[in-house]
């Protein structure tokens, strides 16, 4: 564990694309669910030529609505669909959007957009899309005037609050939400009507995440940026299938590699995915015991002296224990390298599934290259460990040092656009306020009630409902909750559990197709 919080290098991307075009065909109007999955296959079949010298990746080409129209504008906007944060061009023609590109300027993507951003466009024009609200009456969904609508809903509220207190009503939204939408909505929650209640999607996705950033680090949120991508020289992904989550950033590896002739790319999975196909070193361990990997890789760099004592000595001490496991033990060097004697390569074989050769190999390309970055998504986070999991990889970073310079890095990956901009940072949980200020801090609530310009004491200092014990108390101590941008009743654990409890309250949707 570092000492200190970690020293953030820019956090900017100087990618200068040179991708090519997939299809010159400028019509996309009559896009079906069949025509995407071939266009997809199509992107992943140009990605595998990649890595055979060739530079086409996805496209950086126009995509029309109609292409007998020309943009009589074109505006800036990011795209909403993933954890990339790709900058798009929105072509307008008489208030119209018609056409979508890539910002050549923008440092994250440079132009190149995969499929789910070249056809945004198509979400805004779909034949279902909601342009109503809908008020349910007798069990049945009716259309309803916008003025009609927002006064049921404002009356409901403070109805609610007035009868069964701030705590009855809760806010629930998804990380797609822009920055702006949750400012306003942990205002009016926290700051006007004095309660916590406010959670968003991410907590189910990124909790780990969070907790294993905090008792590394003691921050919440990655040491490293996009811009580390250029600067590697071994990258280790795990718990991630780039190629099909985060393309854009795959592109971005795979052209380092191109590029780099010692560059190595370690991919961790069970299964042989699109971004297994291109890794120097594939390693298939079975689901579950990714723990006993990363804690049998760092034995070897222990063993072979593959480690950075220097920085090791002047940068981190070993915890054992502490947070919900019980009391922090504070451990001696010797004692953590005493620990990972059970985890021995050919100990570990049979548990992983995994050769003892690979587990050795992985180590010494992490701990040998010049630099090292790591990257995973939910398959670390996911679970019952992942906390834990999202620690180990820090371990290994600190252990050999390379962290916190350019090209040594670990960087977490979210699936959704804002689940750190706006969730964590925007502070749209229970327990936090905006820039990770806590809500049981009386220092931390005065300062955003100031910037609020809510009156003194309004932000409550109770922490409010996490997610699940939010939905777990529908229709009990929550009698209204607006959902925003997310749907639970399709996501939750135990769906029956939860729709049976909506109809006990009142349930504000949020969504921009009709029920």
């Amino acid at each position: 564990m570092i000492k200190n919080s970690v020293t953030y290098h820019k956090y900017v991307f100087l990618l200068k694309s040179n991708c090519k075009l997939v299809s010159q065909d400028r019509t996309m109007a009559k896009l079906t669910r069949r025509d995407f999955l071939q266009l997809s296959g199509a992107a992943i079949g140009t990605s595998l030529l990649f890595s055979s010298g060739t530079d086409l990746l996805f496209a950086d080409e126009i995509f029309y609505l109609d292409d007998k129209l020309t943009p009589d504008t074109w505006k800036k906007a990011i795209c909403r669909y993933c954890g990339t944060g790709c900058g798009i061009d929105v072509g307008v023609k008489n208030g119209r959007v018609i056409a979508i590109r890539g910002n050549k300027d923008y440092p994250v993507n440079k132009g190149v957009l995969c499929l789910k951003g070249l056809t945004l466009m198509h979400v805004l024009y779909s034949k279902e899309r909601a342009l109503n609200p809908y008020i349910k009456k007798n069990g049945q969904f009716t259309k309803a005037t916008w003025d009609k609508s927002l006064d049921l809903v404002a009356n409901k509220l403070k109805q609610t609050v007035e009868t069964h207190g701030p705590d009855s009503v809760a806010l629930y939204v998804g990380a797609q939400v822009f920055t702006e939408e949750m400012y306003v909505g942990n205002k009016l929650f926290k700051g006007c009507i004095g309660t916590n209640n406010v959670e968003s999607n991410a907590r189910l996705c990124m909790a780990t995440a969070v907790t294993g950033f905090l008792t590394t680090f003691g921050l919440d949120e990655p040491p490293g940026g996009y811009d580390d991508i250029e600067n590697s020289d071994c990258f280790f992904s795990i718990g991630s299938n780039l190629a099909e989550q985060h393309p854009i950033i795959f592109g971005r590896i795979l052209k380092r590699k191109a590029e780099n002739k010692k560059f190595k790319l370690i991919v961790a999975d069970p299964r042989f995915t699109p971004t297994a196909a291109h890794a120097d070193l594939w390693i298939p361990f079975y689901p579950g015991t990714d723990l006993a990997l990363m804690n049998s890789m760092a034995y070897v760099m222990m063993k072979e002296s593959l480690i950075d004592r220097d920085f090791i000595d002047n940068h981190t001490r070993f915890i054992e224990g502490g947070g919900p496991w019980g009391t922090e033990k504070q451990l001696s060097f010797n004692e953590f390298k005493h620990f990972l004697s059970e985890y021995k390569p050919q100990d570990v074989e049979k548990l992983t599934g995994v050769e003892k050769e690979k587990t050795i190999r992985a180590a010494r390309l992490f701990a040998t290259s010049k630099n090292t970055m790591s990257l995973w998504t939910m398959g670390l986070n996911h679970r019952k460990w992942g906390t834990w999991a999202n620690n180990l990889v820090y371990n290994l970073h600190l252990l050999t040092g390379k962290i916190c310079k350019p090209g040594s890095t670990a960087l977490s990956m979210t699936g959704q656009p804002n689940a750190c901009g706006g969730t964590r940072e925007q502070g749209m949980l229970c327990h936090i306020l905006p820039a990770h200020r806590s809500v049981k801090n009386a220092k931390h609530r005065k300062e955003m009630e100031k910037v609020w310009q809510v009156p003194r004491g309004s932000i409550s200092d109770k922490i409010g409902l996490h997610t699940m014990e939010m939905f777990n108390q529908i229709g009990e101590k929550i009698k209204f909750i607006w959902i925003v941008c997310s749907n639970p009743a399709q996501t939750l654990p135990n769906l029956n559990k939860y729709i049976k409890k909506f109809a006990n309250a009142f349930v504000v949707v949020q969504d921009i197709f009709p029920p």
